[in-house]
This record gives C-alpha cells, structure tokens and sequence, in this order.
C-alpha cells in the first residue's frame, strides 16, 4: 500500500471511530483499567529471617539477627511451637536425622514445613497461619509484656537469644533482647477462636519438663481439652520434652486486615530443661 492509501486509510478509520457513540469512550477506558489492573498483581512482600542468621550452641540456645522490614503491611515477628515427648536423651545439636528418634511426629511436622522454609518464595501468604494451625503449632509467648509487642518493630536488626539451658536455681527458658531477658510462656490455645485448653502443670505456663507436661493422661490426642500443644509419645523409662520452633515476619492486609506471614524459617528444636 502506497503512502496516499495508508493516510487515507487511517483517516478512514479515524472517522470510523470518531462515529463510536459516547458510552463507547467510558466503556473502552474501563477495559483499559482493568487490563493494567491484571497485567501485574501487588504481592505484599515481608522479608524473612533467613536460617543463615540463625546461630546455635547444642540444643540449648539459639541466636537470632531480626531484618529489616521495609512493608508498611508489617507488624511484628512471631515464634510459632509444638512440644513433643520423648524417651530419647540428645543433648548436642539436633538434625533432621535425630527428629523420628525424638518423636515420629516431630520428623512428620518437619518435612511438611521443609518446602515452605526451602524457597525463594518473595511474596507474603495466608496460608502459612492454615498450615501451622493444622500442625498444632501455636503462638509463642512471653510472661510480660506480650512477646508480639517485643518483637514489633522496634526489634527490626536486633539479635535475639532464646535460652533453654539447664540451670540450677530451675531458671525457666528466656528470650532475650536488648539486655533484657523475659520468661517465655506457653499459650493456651485462646488466639484461635474455639481452641482454648488448660495448661498442665496447673497455672504454670512455662516451659519446664514435668510430670504433668510429659504426661500421656493430657497429652493423648482423645484428650482435648488439656496440653494440646504437647505430642504424645509411647515411652517407657525416663521421659523427656523437647520444643520444635519457627520464626517469621507477619503482617495484615491494608484492605481486609487479614493476617500475612514471610516464609518461615526453622529456628530448630531444644530440650526442655527438668525442674
């Protein structure tokens, strides 16, 4: 087509759209909208705590460096939990080897959250909290102040320790930061609407091995109103607890508030110091 033809057909087709009646404009805008509008999807990203800045001292102590999270949609750091009972004794560093020693489940929950903790995942999900709940995880939290209000982010590029040492004035397991140490408590289950549970031993939220937390009488999976954050375990001899431990970043969603979480990272498992 010469360079005449190709004018007069544009001008053809200028006049041609020139007739579209008006609703035809606000109909085409809108289409244009909503293409932009799907062509790139804004996925919150919370950056994680990465398991390279998780430092350990056998299975009693772990150090960690908090990020920075630059998201608006954050809010604080969250330690999530399950305690398992076991007849094996480990008092060095615990491997993924060691876990089905340990307890069979403890190995179970591990290889479920693997491929969660495994990736380069960069954007923030909901479903990590759905995860978590149907692996019994729950809230870690502190004695006073609420644990959520310490690792909010005024905690962001702090190192943190958690302390699960033997001691023998029974000093209960810590998390520090900034030089202050608070005593880490057991949840009761409240932060899930319908999953409330008495705490064995009798208002005694720490975590300390005793009889009644390494009870199978509460810990029994008929038993649902007692320790649901305990996983029993067929012992014979002496019996142990351990505690299995998951860092991430959480947020909420600016429009429906819903809770967003990074991907987690495995902080690891301790041995619960006896009386």
């Amino acid at each position: 087509m010469g360079k005449s033809g190709k004018q007069s057909h544009h001008r053809a087709f200028g006049l041609e759209f020139l007739k579209k009646p008006p609703g035809f404009f606000a109909l085409a805008a809108l289409s244009l909208l909503l293409l932009g509008a799907c062509g790139i999807e804004d996925y919150p990203y919370l950056e994680p705590v990465r398991e390279s800045n998780i430092t350990w001292e056998f299975n009693t102590q772990a150090a960690i460096i908090l990020p920075t999270v630059f998201s608006q949609q954050f809010t604080h750091f969250a330690i999530y939990y399950r305690i398992y009972i076991s007849g094996e004794s480990i008092l060095s560093n615990i491997m993924p080897a060691d876990m089905s020693k340990i307890n069979s489940t403890l190995y179970q929950d591990y290889n479920t959250f693997l491929p969660y903790t495994n990736t380069d995942n960069t954007s923030a999900s909901t479903q990590i909290g759905t995860l978590f709940s149907n692996r019994k995880y729950y809230s870690l939290y502190t004695e006073s102040p609420e644990l959520n209000d310490i690792l909010s982010r005024s905690a962001m590029g702090e190192r943190i320790v958690i302390d699960f040492a033997q001691t023998t004035d029974g000093r209960p397991p810590t998390i520090e930061i900034g030089g202050t140490e608070y005593v880490l408590w057991r949840t009761t289950g409240s932060e899930r609407q319908g999953e409330s549970f008495d705490i064995k031993p009798d208002n005694n939220r720490t975590f300390v091995n005793t009889s009644d937390l390494h009870s199978s009488t509460y810990a029994a999976s008929t038993n649902s109103t007692a320790n649901n954050d305990v996983q029993d375990n067929t012992v014979s001899g002496e019996r142990y607890t351990y505690v299995s431990m998951y860092i991430l970043s959480v947020g909420h969603d600016l429009i429906t508030y819903s809770p967003i979480f990074s991907q987690p990272a495995h902080i690891g498992v301790f041995r619960i110091p006896d009386p």
